[in-house]
């Protein structure tokens, strides 16, 4: 019906991801299609996937923001769906104490980075109903568990519900942990910006030097995590020693940390959550 031959005729370009079975220099479909149509045919790395993996492998580079991904994830699935108790009894804790109810998401490491930040940026914004509901789930579980249930539970080697919840609430307490969340909250959305932009719009050559120039000059502005809109925030709304924190210098140095209610902790308790310390921002 004359398709094939319109297509090869019209066809301009190949767009995809950056899997060998799509862009691979062998066998991939861009490589395949140009042998059918001609060497005419551009083949594009996705703009959106390029600015996921050059976000992904920065990250990578350090180990803080790599573990705030890995715990965002065991968060996820401890109150996942799936187990249908503990996200009950979260929406009950919720409703119970008049909280806008919520849903906790998965990091996956091949979305657009503005999926990335919606993840973390849910669990910063309810900071205060997750520790707050860690904390109950941990005095439920101390006063109905028998002695003897204890130790059935550890013979089988299986953490119990009240020590996972004691290594969340460890983890989401720890002051380090709460402000390289909001620095990479910053960070992130200078990716999420230009990821949203190239959503919407056709990508071009032009668009993409625009976004580079765009992302450099926005992360230069973050060597100096103050120039942050959501770390300046909280740096202002922290309370260090009973006065705002104003710098991340105070907030670092000061042993008095609260923030939504919560008592921020300098370091975890060794064994709890698999870390001794997690480093300070100012040392990243």
């Amino acid at each position: 019906d004359g398709t094939y031959e319109a297509i090869k005729r019209r066809i301009i370009s190949f767009v995809s991801d950056g899997a060998s079975v799509m862009q691979g220099k062998w066998k991939g479909m861009a490589t395949l299609l140009r042998k059918e149509f001609g060497n005419q045919l551009v083949s594009v790395h996705c703009g959106n996937h390029r600015l996921e993996l050059a976000f992904g492998h920065s990250m990578d580079q350090f180990e803080s923001f790599k573990r705030l991904e890995q715990q965002a994830n065991k968060l996820y699935s401890f109150y996942s769906i799936a187990n249908k108790k503990r996200y009950g009894k979260l929406m009950e804790f919720l409703e119970e104490n008049n909280l806008e109810e919520f849903n906790i998401h998965y990091v996956f490491k091949v979305r657009w980075v503005d999926s990335h930040r919606a993840v973390i940026k849910k669990i910063y914004d309810h900071q205060a109903e997750i520790v707050g509901h860690l904390k109950e789930m941990i005095r439920n579980e101390g006063n109905k568990v028998s002695p003897m249930a204890n130790l059935a539970k550890k013979a089988k080697k299986r953490p119990t519900t009240a020590t996972k919840a004691t290594s969340l609430l460890k983890f989401y307490t720890n002051k380090n942990v709460i402000l390289t969340t909001t620095y990479q909250l910053d960070v992130q959305a200078t990716f999420s910006k230009i990821s949203q932009i190239f959503q919407r719009n056709d990508e071009s050559i032009i668009g993409f030097a625009r976004a580079k120039t765009d992302i450099i000059e926005n992360l230069h502005k973050l060597r100096d995590p103050r120039n942050g809109p959501e770390t300046a925030k909280f740096l202002d709304t922290a309370i260090c020693d009973g006065a705002p924190c104003g710098t991340m210098d105070n907030f670092e140095q000061s042993n008095n940390v609260v923030w939504k209610g919560i008592a921020l902790e300098s370091v975890f308790v060794k064994g709890m959550c698999g870390y001794d310390d997690f480093e300070k921002l100012s040392e990243i």
